[in-house]
């Protein structure tokens, strides 16, 4: 687990994507790589992703910037490339494999109904990268059904995932991330004042539950504010300071959340500096990078050392 900030894409690099983007666009729904033995059947693997693909075209013009790509696209397109690597290396070992690739966002067409339409393939096998609970419940089901076994390569939640020998968790869980967060907040800054601004719900009871005991020794100084689910910039600002800079922790893996809390702190920016470690989920949300949240220092887990 290594602890990751914020990024902006280079020029040269969003060229590059947009390159990537407009073949993917022409992709229906099979990658096949060729079988060594044609006498059997190629094993067949589903990989869903969200690329979002209706949100970058209409029709088949291109609809995003020459210079910029943002958060939003840049996760699917990630795994994507990683999947086109592995199928490359797969072919060159003459392996008998048949990739379907799907955009799980696609418009029109729920998780729901692709599943249906994936049950009549027959997969043998099912990768996803996942960006919400719903996603993964949805194939987690579909999976526990149709007895296909399931990997989830992205999503740190296990929540509402239960009895199903199927599903397959291979990123760390939530409880790895605030583990990290833990350990770096004690590195860096024991003894100084940390606030958190959580919800009330039952996941967030469990984040906020799990810091405490983290922090029983009080490695650092930790004070939690519990917001409303419609909070105001002034239920925020009245607990920083315009002396020092404000060591904040969002406790909400809710993205609405999320994003509220990085616009006041960005909007404040200015007047109240400060630094927002946020949750395992906001590495595919927008608003973390370029001017949502230029005047704010954030800072999350990552799986990746």
């Amino acid at each position: 687990m290594g602890i990751g900030t914020k990024f902006d894409s280079s020029a040269l690099f969003m060229q590059l994507l947009k390159k990537i983007f407009l073949p993917l666009l022409f992709i229906t729904t099979c990658i096949t790589a060729k079988a060594a033995d044609t006498t059997q059947l190629p094993v067949r693997i589903a990989v869903m992703l969200p690329l979002n693909l209706d949100s970058a075209f209409k029709g088949y013009q291109y609809n995003l910037s020459n210079t910029k790509i943002s958060q939003y696209f840049l996760s699917g397109l990630e795994f994507y490339n990683g999947v086109m690597m592995a199928i490359d290396s797969l072919q060159k070992e003459n392996a008998n494999i048949e990739v379907w690739v799907y955009d799980m966002h696609k418009q029109n067409q729920s998780l729901q109904q692709l599943t249906t339409e994936m049950q009549a393939l027959n997969f043998s096998l099912v990768i996803a990268s996942f960006t919400t609970s719903a996603e993964q419940k949805t194939v987690s089901d579909f999976s526990a059904k149709n007895s296909i076994p399931v990997i989830s390569a992205t999503f740190p939640n296990d929540i509402n995932l239960n009895n199903n020998p199927f599903f397959l968790m291979v990123n760390p869980t939530w409880k790895t991330h605030i583990n990290a967060l833990c350990n770096y907040l004690s590195k860096n800054y024991k003894g100084k004042k940390i606030i958190l601004f959580t919800r009330k719900g039952s996941m967030e009871d469990r984040i906020t539950n799990e810091i405490a005991k983290l922090n029983s020794k009080r490695a650092f100084n930790l004070s939690t504010v519990i917001l409303s689910d419609n909070f105001s910039d002034t239920d925020v600002i009245a607990h920083l300071s315009n002396s020092s800079q404000n060591i904040i922790v969002c406790g909400s893996l809710l993205e609405g959340f999320g994003k509220d809390l990085i616009k006041i702190l960005n909007d404040s920016g200015l007047t109240y500096a400060s630094v927002l470690f946020g949750m395992p989920t906001w590495s595919g949300m927008s608003g973390i990078t370029g001017t949502d949240s230029e005047n704010l220092q954030i800072i999350t887990t990552s799986p990746y050392n």
